[in-house]
Parts: structure tokens; C-alpha cells; sequence
């Protein structure tokens, strides 16, 4: 809940500041949106992301506004359940942890997948 609380007091801030904020935590963020084609997931689309996220997926240059597919090759594994597993979360909204091996960067990263809001 208190992470909840914050992202919401986050969001009200001009979308400078709150990238500053982010940016600090040293952990990565990302804001999806799933594409889904005739019924099934099949990417992502960047939305926002913090600088940690692309250091720790070890994704290069600006993917807001990129689907992940195109961000990194070496990324599909951790796409394919990645979007299993936003469908499930767009379809319930339980929230899903789990961990997951970057094989760019050679991480094993602790992941919370949630949905902002219905729809």
C-alpha cells in the first residue's frame, strides 16, 4: 500500500521531479502497456521507465515509445514470460512476484509485476 501511495503522490508531480525521484531509487521501473493481438499478448510498449531499469535489463538508448521486442535480441526469453505473465496481471489484477535471469547483464532480478488501474 505504501508503495502505492507513493507512485500516486509521484504522478502528481510535474514529470521532472518525479523522474529524479525514480532515477534515485536504484531500482528499475518500467510502465507497460501490453499489445495484444487477436486475443494474445505479443509485446510490450514503454510507456516510462526509470534509468536503473535499462542499466539492469542492460537495454541501450530511449525506449519510451519502443515496443520491448525491438529494444534488445537477447531479451526475448525474459519477454515471452514477461507477457504471459501482464496478461495475467491485466486479467486479474494480482499482483505477480517472481525472479527472473537478465542473460545480458548475467542478473538474477526480483520482479513485481502490477497493474496501475482496471483497463
Amino acid at each position: 500500500a505504501s508503495v502505492a501511495v507513493l507512485i500516486l503522490a509521484l504522478t502528481l508531480l510535474n514529470r521532472r521531479r518525479y523522474h529524479v525521484v525514480f532515477d534515485s531509487l536504484g531500482e528499475g521501473f518500467a510502465y507497460v502497456r501490453l499489445i495484444v493481438d487477436r486475443g494474445q499478448p505479443v509485446d510490450l510498449l514503454y510507456r516510462d521507465v526509470n534509468r536503473p531499469y535499462c542499466d539492469l535489463l542492460g537495454i541501450t538508448g530511449n525506449p519510451i515509445g519502443r515496443r520491448a521486442s525491438e529494444m534488445s535480441p537477447q531479451l526475448q526469453s525474459f519477454l515471452a514470460d514477461g507477457l504471459a505473465r501482464c496478461a495475467r496481471v491485466a486479467a486479474t489484477g494480482v499482483i505477480e512476484r517472481h525472479e527472473v535471469h537478465i542473460e545480458t547483464t548475467g542478473r538474477w532480478l526480483a520482479v513485481t509485476t502490477s497493474r496501475p488501474a482496471r483497463g
